[in-house]
């Protein structure tokens, strides 16, 4: 359950975890606590073990699959800032995952772009932060096999993404650990062009960026992008190499 509240003129949210959940509740405060004072995560106010509660910061912006509508009412959509913005997401987008990776980290739960978008938040300046990390876990376990897929955003890998050897035990088993996590990262990477293109204003259905600065933009990260989209996952950049091509091509575009 979520509620939305005031607490010291300042707006928060309030996490009350409810059966069948309870169990989670200690997972999911953990991943919390472990990223406080990071600008890009959803910030902590308090907690209540006792009663599985659980108050962070609010964003009246939301998530990031708001955007259009946020730039809309804030009558940003034509403007030239509108462009920075939105490919600032992307880095910041990026940023994120590239922290994860060096925290031996994985979001088990962005399976879809939908999905995906709207575990990030946006922040009064327009600027992206992990808002919902119940299902981030150590790199290299395995992932529940109940979360809804979009085999449309997964990578071409996902489906056989398990040898047979490494079925029976992979706690105990370092070198299957080890493949999982590769994979994983991998994973990661592949769904960046998504999640970019989806901030530059990609239409979902048609593919198409109606507006031509947000386009130019597409079209200089195609490289680096279709380095991403390369079906051999041991052959894609990992995030830090993505990180630098965006810094690069921002640097260029906004002197």
């Amino acid at each position: 359950m979520v509620w939305l509240g005031q607490w010291m003129n300042q707006s928060i949210v309030q996490l009350q975890i409810k059966q069948p959940y309870l169990d989670t509740y200690s997972t999911t405060l953990s991943n919390y606590l472990l990223f406080q004072n990071n600008p890009f995560f959803s910030q902590v106010i308090g907690y209540c073990e006792k009663s599985f509660g659980l108050v962070v910061e609010y964003y009246q912006h939301g998530d990031s699959s708001q955007l259009n509508n946020i730039l809309l009412a804030t009558n940003l959509s034509y403007s030239p800032r509108a462009q920075q913005i939105r490919f600032q997401l992307c880095i910041d987008y990026v940023k994120i995952i590239a922290f994860l990776h060096s925290q031996n980290k994985y979001m088990c739960d962005t399976n879809t772009l939908y999905k995906l978008s709207t575990q990030y938040l946006l922040t009064d300046d327009l600027r992206l932060v992990l808002g919902d990390v119940d299902h981030l876990q150590e790199a290299g376990t395995k992932c529940p096999s109940w979360f809804v897929k979009d085999m449309k955003f997964e990578p071409p890998e996902a489906k056989p993404i398990y040898r047979s050897k490494c079925i029976a035990d992979w706690i105990s088993n370092k070198e299957c650990s080890e493949e999982l996590k590769k994979s994983q990262f991998a994973a990661d990477i592949w769904k960046i062009p998504n999640v970019c293109l989806l901030y530059l204003g990609e239409n979902r259905l048609t593919g198409v960026i109606a507006d031509n600065r947000s386009e130019r933009i597409a079209q200089r990260l195609l490289p680096i992008h279709s380095k991403c989209k390369r079906l051999d996952p041991t052959e894609r950049p990992d995030a830090e190499e993505v990180l630098a091509t965006y810094l690069q091509i921002q640097s260029e575009l906004f002197k």
